[in-house]
């Protein structure tokens, strides 16, 4: 059974990060810039089993621990929104803005690079250098989003148009316009997103014997505030739920029992990889592998599916062979969820959405990748006993082409 699911958030959610939130006086619980794959596939897994379970049949809620869900990833209407590619280099001079492409550049014969080693961050001679920027002030104003429309130009590796990229401010008023009551006003589908704005409230514990405020007893908590006319989208695939099954129901996603609605919809046609980035792949020497959600790799920045000498093993692809070139990776973050099992709240660190691995290609046909993994997920297998972060959606993969900087070292 295949089902996609649209979930539009009616109150600001609270998607924790992994910062501790005790009973401390003045306590802030903060939230991540976007909802994890784990808050919402485990809150889809909640909403199957009590629609779905039987007291006469003894289906419990782990019948559907090991549901795979993919997502989430952002809709206005029916053009999707992926994490800004961290290979989009965003630049300001001014009111002027401008976009560069970061690239490897490829050694000459008679020179090479020489990394900080082979125990520490980068492997020696292995990786290739990216190309030198120099005299570009970056923007602070770096957009959250790019528009499916738009990142299928860039995988293709094709220049944005001019006119969207002159009309990237518009995000931001855009962002600013944005409100609870405004929700069927009609606004243009802009070519970016500006992060999402936090909601910051103040809340005070109460004694409940006295029915009163505590002493010395305030808190806050930090939520994200999902504009109206965005939706997150996920689909669920699973041999145990019945294939007649639909969802239309309001039901709490986050904390603090923040409510949501889910519905089943019609499946995307993102979901399947463009035909102009399927054939922009056809025979390619170069390909980058793109984030659409963070993921988890048992060598911290490096996929587990790579071995010593960074190529890929044939449990990733039998038909496919790929070297990785370069990493475009910003700081770890960390994703937590709670195991009512074991009563603990693990963190693992995760490589953000948005990093781009460059890779050449050492034998087969790369459109296969745009075949049978676009949009899956190529994270490695954790440790824990529950559903693995595969199945919880993390790691989802976008693929496209590049070629290597002209520039020398």
């Amino acid at each position: 059974m295949r089902m996609s699911l649209q979930i539009k958030p009616l109150d600001p959610i609270m998607a924790r990060d992994g910062r501790p939130f005790g009973m401390t006086p003045g306590a802030r619980a903060h939230s991540m810039n976007t909802v994890s794959s784990s808050t919402v596939s485990g809150t889809i897994r909640t909403l199957l089993a009590k629609q779905l379970s039987d007291p006469e049949l003894q289906r419990q809620l782990y019948h559907f621990d090991g549901l795979t869900v993919r997502g989430p990833i952002h809709f206005w209407g029916d053009m999707p929104y992926f994490p800004y590619p961290e290979d989009m280099d965003w630049n300001e001079d001014g009111k002027q803005i401008t976009i560069h492409a970061i690239r490897p550049v490829k050694p000459s014969d008679n020179e090479g690079f020489w990394g900080i080693g082979p125990d520490s961050r980068f492997d020696g001679d292995k990786l290739w250098p990216p190309e030198e920027i120099r005299s570009r002030k970056k923007s602070n104003k770096r957009p959250a989003f790019i528009s499916g429309s738009l990142l299928t130009k860039w995988l293709c590796n094709e220049s944005l148009p001019a006119e969207a990229i002159k009309a990237a401010p518009s995000w931001e008023s855009i962002h600013q316009s944005w409100s609870r009551s405004d929700a069927d006003k009609e606004v243009e589908v802009p070519p970016f997103l500006a992060p999402f704005e936090h909601d910051l409230r103040t809340h005070v514990a109460i004694d409940a014997e006295k029915g009163r405020a505590k002493d010395q007893a305030l808190f806050s908590t930090d939520s994200l505030v999902i504009p109206s006319q965005i939706s997150l989208h996920s689909v669920i695939l699973s041999d145990t739920v019945p294939a007649d099954t639909r969802v239309h129901a309001i039901h709490p996603l986050g904390g603090k029992n923040r409510l949501a609605h889910f519905s089943s919809v019609p499946e995307s046609p993102w979901w399947q990889c463009p035909t102009e980035i399927h054939n922009s792949l056809h025979g390619q020497k170069y390909i980058k592998l793109m984030l659409a959600t963070p993921a988890y790799f048992a060598k911290g920045w490096l996929p587990g599916w790579l071995d010593e000498q960074l190529e890929s093993k044939d449990t990733f692809h039998q038909n496919v062979k790929l070297r990785l070139r370069w990493a475009c990776l910003p700081n770890w973050i960390p994703i937590s969820g709670y195991s009512f099992n074991k009563h603990e709240k693990p963190v693992r660190r995760m490589v953000p959405a948005g990093s781009v691995y460059f890779f050449e290609v050492i034998d087969g046909d790369p459109a296969e990748l745009a075949n049978h993994k676009w949009l899956t997920s190529v994270s490695d297998d954790n440790r824990r006993h529950e559903a693995s972060d595969r199945e919880d959606g993390f790691g989802l993969a976008l693929w496209g082409n590049w070629q290597p900087a002209s520039q020398s070292i």
